[in-house]
């Protein structure tokens, strides 16, 4: 069981039992993760989520977020998934917001933003190093500084020169949503179009058509 931590992982994470968030854990994978469940957690996923329930976390995720063995709920929160959002039940009869958005490349975003933050606080402390009286203490850590700083910034060169950069617009309004049952509260984002579901549905797939949001 995870609670309240940080996770990080190079390839795949998989948790036998499930995550107990306390809206503090945040659980980061290069490659898929697997959970029983997950609840009250920010989850960052490079490719696939594969989970038996999921409430009230925020998810973002490069590839498919599947939802489908056990309870198979999606229950508030955020998730943003590149490609599909599979689950059997999404939503809930109290009409819980749960917002659901398709397209993009929501974790590569999420590193982009934490490298320019990363470069923001990295030069306020150099700011605040040069006011300080010269030493080889303040040397050494102002040549740390500089190095960190030009690291990330040749790292967020790689993501803005990404020869798929300019498939990133079209990409922002694929996707689709498969369910057994979709409950009304749940919003629905693809690209800049948002609709708000406000009937219950049965089995249902729900995709962008001509510019129209479509449960069919």
């Amino acid at each position: 069981v995870v609670e309240a931590c940080n996770i990080e992982a190079g390839g795949d994470l998989v948790i036998r039992s499930g995550v107990q968030g306390n809206s503090t854990a945040v659980l980061r994978a290069h490659g898929n993760i697997f959970a029983r469940f997950l609840e009250s957690a920010n989850v960052y996923v490079g490719q696939d989520l594969d989970a038996e329930c999921i409430i009230n976390c925020n998810i973002y995720c490069d590839g498919a977020v599947k939802v489908r063995s056990g309870r198979g709920s999606i229950i508030g929160g955020i998730t943003h998934a590149a490609r599909e959002v599979s689950a059997t039940i999404i939503g809930a009869r109290s009409e819980a917001l749960t917002t659901l958005i398709l397209g993009g490349t929501p974790c590569e975003d999420f590193e982009r933003d934490n490298l320019l933050l990363e470069i923001e606080d990295l030069e306020k402390e150099m700011e605040r190093l040069s006011r300080q009286p010269d030493s080889p203490a303040k040397s050494r850590l102002l040549a740390k500084a500089k190095v960190q700083i030009m690291a990330n910034r040749m790292k967020l060169e790689a993501f803005n020169g990404d020869p798929a950069d300019g498939e990133k617009d079209s990409d922002s309004n694929k996707g689709r949503i498969v369910t057994t049952m979709l409950f009304p509260g749940v919003e629905i984002t693809f690209g800049k179009l948002t609709t708000r579901v406000t009937s219950e549905y049965g089995m249902c797939t729900v995709s962008l058509v001509k510019g129209e949001i479509l449960i069919v």
